[in-house]
């Protein structure tokens, strides 16, 4: 191809502070993508094909800004697939004005010194450039587009590489390729099913059967028998669209053989209703503020949802808008009406300093001007996330020992309608019509309710993901990222070891659930 490369004279390149890169990245990246930006300005030139309406042959400028390259690793799926992108962004919002998609085809190459072009995708034959002023820069962008090119288009778009008979390849497509629906399930998956047990004829020969002989049969009432990992498949947790993560069965083999203690303690987290600080976005942190109308019936319709638990112990922040939302449950329920709500300091909100009282919309700008990610950002006067985090884990773990202390005081079993904390007895007169068979059987030492705020919620429940054995439903890192929505129910078991009373296993029930609001 011969055309003209004459470039007209434009503005200097300007080299960008790390201030106005970080601005920049804060600006365009996500979860599933890489932001590289160049430490330069440039200019973006257009070349089209000579044709009858357009005669000339030359490069046109379009406009200047800095060169971005936005590489997707297709972590989110469909809807941000596997792709490297190149991007001119204004230097101060960061806003794009002029986007390409970059392809096998695309050729992206230096072809003059600091001068590097690229086919455009629409397929006519255009092309666009970028010139730089600085050599250093415009080297360093090229490699990272050849890189990511290497990395991201080069498996995916390379049919050549179908031709070719050698075993190396056909390996390395395998990961590629799509997989058949006969590689997925195969008939030999029926073998997994291996007995079914009627109650009667477990009766008869219950007597003949060795320990070994009843470990294969089991389970022995009418239901199949499958290996464990099929047991973990059927037992997946599932997600209900805009209710919360809701888990499945209860995991298989938590009371199983004595390896894990079949005593537990129900928690319920609830988050306080809405304040009209949280319909303003405002920042309230430990600020006292109050609910608003809305608040207090969101707080009425969780108590609905909650009227059958019978709860041993109910806490608060001791902040209003989470004691009143704790006292609004409370009077919608059938079973311990007059509990006693304690207040607990360590259930605060995060501490904010001199952001509380500010927009959400300042408080991120307040962290790009000190050059910090939002959400590792920490006011001045403010409680970091590291201090939070050691706050809810400090009050789980006092929670457990009250709990697991009382139980072994009172000869290692709960007492029916007794609740039991601080070493103390205190008869509740009330029926057992809210207890389920399950808790008959004294596998439960405490049903726990919770209401504090989102920040803290957030933080007990990566506690228990991150640093203890758990079972939590798929998608719950995502999803606990975000804010509980308010009066959000979240509930955790929290198995405990038969010696030490200690926690041994934690399994997330349900998370961020607000189907009551619905």
């Amino acid at each position: 191809m011969s055309m003209r490369t004459t470039l007209s004279d434009d503005a200097l390149s300007e080299r960008l502070s790390d201030k106005d890169i970080f601005k920049i990245k804060l600006s365009l990246s996500c979860l599933s993508n890489r932001v590289v930006v160049c430490g330069t300005t440039a200019s973006l030139y257009l070349w089209q094909p000579p044709s009858i309406e357009r005669p000339s042959n030359q490069w046109t400028l379009e406009r200047s800004g800095v060169p971005v390259l936005v590489i997707s690793t297709g972590d989110c799926g469909a809807r941000n697939p596997k792709g490297v992108h190149v991007s001119l962004v204004e230097r101060d919002s960061g806003f794009a004005t002029w986007k390409e998609t970059l392809t096998s085809n695309s050729n992206y190459h230096e072809q003059q010194k600091n001068f590097h072009t690229l086919m455009l995708s629409n397929g006519d034959g255009s092309m666009a450039g970028f010139r730089f002023n600085c050599e250093e820069s415009a080297n360093v962008f090229l490699k990272e587009v050849e890189a990511a090119v290497q990395e991201i288009l080069s498996p995916l778009s390379a049919p050549e590489l179908n031709k070719l008979p050698t075993t190396t390849n056909r390996e390395r497509l395998k990961k590629f390729r799509k997989l058949k629906k006969v590689e997925i399930s195969t008939p030999c998956l029926f073998s997994h099913v291996t007995s079914i047990t009627s109650a009667t004829q477990m009766g008869e020969g219950e007597k003949s059967k060795t320990k070994k002989d009843k470990e294969k049969g089991k389970p022995l009432n009418g239901e199949l028998s499958r290996p464990a990992h099929i047991r973990r498949a059927f037992s997946m947790s599932k997600r209900r669209p805009d209710r919360g993560v809701v888990a499945g069965e209860s995991m298989a083999g938590a009371t199983d053989g004595g390896n894990r203690c079949s005593a537990f303690i129900l928690l319920t987290l609830v988050r306080h209703g809405e304040t009209p600080e949280n319909k303003a976005n405002i920042i309230q942190g430990q600020t006292d503020t109050l609910l608003s109308d809305e608040g207090i019936e969101q707080a009425r319709l969780a108590g609905n949802k909650l009227n059958d638990e019978k709860f041993s112990h109910i806490f608060s922040s001791d902040l209003k808008r989470a004691r009143k939302t704790a006292e609004e449950i409370i009077k919608k329920n059938n079973c311990c009406p007059h509990i006693n709500i304690v207040e607990d300091s360590r259930l605060r909100e995060r501490g904010y300093g001199e952001a509380e009282g500010v927009s959400n919309q300042r408080f991120k700008q307040m962290a790009v001007d000190n050059n910090v990610k939002t959400n590792t950002f920490t006011p001045k006067g403010g409680e970091t996330i590291a201090e939070l985090k050691e706050r809810a884990s400090k009050f789980l773990n006092s929670l457990i020992h009250e709990i697991g202390t009382s139980h072994c005081s009172n000869s290692g079993s709960p007492i029916q309608n007794d609740i039991c904390f601080n070493n103390e007895i205190i008869n509740d007169p009330q029926t057992s019509k809210c207890e389920t068979q399950k808790q008959k059987q004294t596998s439960q030492l405490a049903n726990v309710l919770a209401v504090s705020h989102g920040g803290f919620i957030r933080q007990l429940l990566l506690h228990c993901m991150n640093d203890l054995p758990s079972k939590f439903p798929p998608g719950s890192k995502r999803r606990i990222s975000f804010t509980s929505p308010n009066t959000g129910l979240s509930r955790l078991k929290i198995y405990l070891k038969k010696e030490t009373k200690l926690p041994e296993f934690v399994e997330c029930c349900y998370l961020y659930n607000a189907e009551h609001l619905s």
